[in-house]
């Protein structure tokens, strides 16, 4: 089981600052939870490595196509007015350029040895683990899932504090999720992959029309593609080698009511 603990920088008046935004809420809840997990434990923890007030912003490289990042420039002038530094990961594939971040305030750089709190999306790799930091990330440990647990053992030897944003909760339940767009992406995704399938074995179909998610830029953009190939599928049908075809979703939360929504856009 993961445990958050006490963290110095967490629950700063950076954290109060943006607290319109979830990653700012969550930072407050994970301070006040994790204060009251060290009382009552009695533990007594180091405190990170790194400069205090200095923030890290890494680069994502679990898939070639991530381009999520977890704060936003306007987050990061939002901090640098507080007092703070933010050190941010060049990339070229980032959501935001470097020089929009460079012109919030931050510095852009490849070491993040300086900073006290390091912030990813996804899991970061065994390798790149800096010892006796504390991390907020995606972890995809709290249900000890097999494939992350050598990144959860290096986490311990590592002595590093994980705010894993899974484990961020209050009585209504998470406050850090993707929620709907989860089950947005990865529906578009999936027929998107049904199209290519489909030519694969030498016969077309309307779903070949159907980007790839990070290739849209509004689910406003899919949407019209999602019309049109509902259109043609009326007018014109499916081929016999994939008639009838049955669609299957399971679970009623916010994922799963997303998918079903992208689907309604195809006849039924």
């Amino acid at each position: 089981a993961t445990k958050l603990v006490s963290h110095p920088l967490v629950g700063c008046s950076a954290a109060r600052l943006v607290a319109g935004s979830v990653q700012a809420r969550s930072l407050v809840h994970a301070a006040s939870h994790s204060e009251s997990e060290s009382q009552r434990s009695g533990e007594q923890h180091a405190p990170p490595s790194g400069k205090k007030g200095v923030i890290g912003i890494r680069k994502e490289d679990k898939s070639p196509w991530e381009r999520r990042c977890p704060i936003t420039p306007k987050h990061v002038k939002a901090l640098k007015d507080q007092g703070l530094s933010v050190l941010v990961e060049p990339s070229r594939v980032r959501c935001f350029s470097d020089a929009e971040f460079q012109a919030a305030g931050a510095v852009i750089t490849p070491d993040l040895s300086p900073a006290q709190l390091i912030l990813g999306v996804k899991e970061v790799p065994v390798q790149q683990l800096q010892r006796d930091k504390s991390y907020m990330f995606f972890s995809h440990t709290h249900k000890a899932q097999p494939y992350n647990m050598p990144m959860l053992d290096a986490i311990l030897d590592k002595k590093i504090t994980l705010i894993d944003y899974e484990r961020i909760a209050n009585q209504e339940g998470r406050l850090c999720k993707f929620g709907p767009y989860a089950g947005f992406a990865g529906m578009i995704d999936a027929l998107s992959a049904l199209g290519l399938a489909c030519i694969e074995r030498s016969f077309a179909t309307p779903f070949l029309h159907i980007s790839r998610s990070m290739e849209y830029r509004s689910l406003e953009s899919a949407r019209q593609d999602l019309i049109q190939c509902g259109d043609t599928i009326r007018k014109h049908g499916l081929p016999p080698e994939m008639s009838p075809l049955t669609i299957v979703i399971t679970g009623t939360g916010s994922v799963s009511q997303a998918a079903q929504q992208i689907l309604h856009h195809l006849p039924c």
